[in-house]
C-alpha cells in the first residue's frame, strides 16, 4: 500500500470513493494470518511464550524476511514499534541478543525496531512516532497494563482499543495486541471468548489467536486462530503446531495441525485412551491408511478428528 494510495483514505468516505479504491481482496501483512491495518489479538495463559511469538514477528518484519512461520510477509517500511510493559530495557537487551543467536555484528536494520516500556501518555507518543516512522505494525505487550479499568465491562475495554483503531486507521498500520486468557478457560478448547475482556476485547479484533502449550510435549505450542474475519473457516478449526528452539526461544512451524477439540483437558484423556489403540492397529496392519484407521476407531467410539489420529500415528514406535 503506497503513500499515494494511503493519502486517499479518510475517516469519512462515500461508497463511490471506496469503490474507486478498487480493493478486490484484503491487504495482508502476514498472508493467511494478519491483515495490513486494524487490530489483531494474541492471547494465552502466563508463560506460554506469547511475547516470544510477538518478538519473533517484530524481528521478522524488521529484518525484511519473506516468511514468518511459513506465512508470506508483505512488509513495506520494515519498521516496528514494540510497547513492552513487563520487561525492563536490560531484560530486552538480553532476550533480543538471545533471539538473534548472540550476533558478533549489529545489522543496520535493527535501527528500525523501537521498544517502549513507559506507557505514560502512550496514545500521543505512538501518534508522534507513527507519523515519523510509518511502521508496518505496533505491538502492545500487554493490554492489561495499558487498560487499567474493569476488564469485565465492555465499555471500558473498548475505550483504549478504539484509540488503537484510530491510530491504525490514521497511519495505515497494524496493531497487534497481547492479552491473557481467564484461568478457568485454560482446560477448555480454544475459543474467542477465552480472552480477558471477553466480548469487549474480541469484538474489536479482526483476527484473534490463542497460543496453547501442548498437552504432552512442553516444547510445542499450538497457534489457534479462534477468530478471523478475513480467513477461511477451515483455518479456525485446527491449530498450527509450533516447536520452540531452546537456544534462541524462537518458533518454527512443524507443519502439523491438531483439532481444537483435542486441546482441551478431555483431549488429553482422549490421547491416553486412543493413541495406544491406533498404534496397535497400525502395527498389526501396516498397510492401513490414516483414513482407514480413523474410520475403525470412530466406529469403536473415538470422538476426535482425523488429524488427531494422524498425529498419534506419527508418534507410534513401530519397527
Amino acid at each position: 500500500m503506497n503513500e499515494r494510495f494511503k493519502a486517499k483514505l479518510k475517516s469519512v468516505m462515500s461508497a463511490k470513493e471506496l469503490l474507486a479504491l478498487n480493493i478486490t481482496e484484503i491487504p495482508m501483512l502476514i498472508e493467511g494470518l494478519m491483515q495490513k491495518t486494524g487490530l489483531v489479538g494474541i492471547t494465552g495463559s502466563s508463560d506460554v511464550g506469547k511475547s516470544c511469538f510477538l518478538r519473533q514477528l517484530a524481528l521478522t518484519v524488521t529484518r525484511g524476511d519473506s516468511q514468518f512461520l511459513g506465512f508470506s510477509v508483505n512488509s513495506e517500511s520494515g519498521k516496528v514499534i514494540y510497547v513492552s510493559t513487563e520487561d525492563m530495557m536490560l531484560d530486552l537487551a538480553y532476550i533480543i541478543r538471545k533471539h538473534l543467536g548472540n550476533p558478533t555484528e549489529i545489522e543496520e536494520c535493527w535501527e528500525n525496531l523501537y521498544f517502549i516500556n513507559d506507557t505514560e501518555d502512550i496514545d500521543n507518543r505512538l501518534n508522534g512516532m507513527m507519523e515519523n516512522l510509518k511502521p508496518d505494525c505496533v505491538i502492545i505487550d500487554a493490554f492489561t497494563d495499558i487498560h487499567t479499568g474493569d476488564l469485565n465491562m465492555s465499555t471500558t475495554v473498548r475505550g483504549p482499543l478504539n484509540k488503537f483503531k484510530e491510530l491504525a486507521q490514521k497511519h495505515q498500520s497494524l496493531f497487534v495486541v497481547l492479552n491473557h486468557v481467564g484461568k478457568k478457560t485454560e482446560k477448555k478448547a480454544p475459543h474467542k471468548h477465552n480472552s480477558l475482556g471477553s466480548q469487549g476485547f474480541e469484538a474489536k479484533m479482526r483476527m484473534l489467536a490463542e497460543i496453547r502449550i501442548d498437552n504432552s510435549d512442553k516444547d510445542k505450542r499450538h497457534l489457534c486462530i479462534v477468530k478471523g474475519n478475513y480467513l477461511p473457516n477451515e483455518d479456525k478449526q485446527y491449530s498450527i503446531v509450533l516447536k520452540m528452539n531452546k537456544d534462541t526461544l524462537l518458533y518454527e512451524n512443524t507443519g502439523d495441525k491438531v483439532a481444537f477439540e483435542d486441546l482441551s483437558s478431555s483431549g488429553s484423556s482422549l490421547r491416553e485412551q486412543w493413541m495406544p489403540k491406533c498404534c496397535e492397529i497400525k502395527q498389526k496392519n501396516p498397510e492401513k491408511t490414516v483414513d482407514q484407521i480413523f474410520e475403525q476407531v470412530k466406529e469403536e467410539g473415538f470422538t476426535g478428528g482425523r488429524s488427531t489420529v494422524g498425529n498419534y500415528l506419527r508418534e507410534c514406535d513401530i519397527s
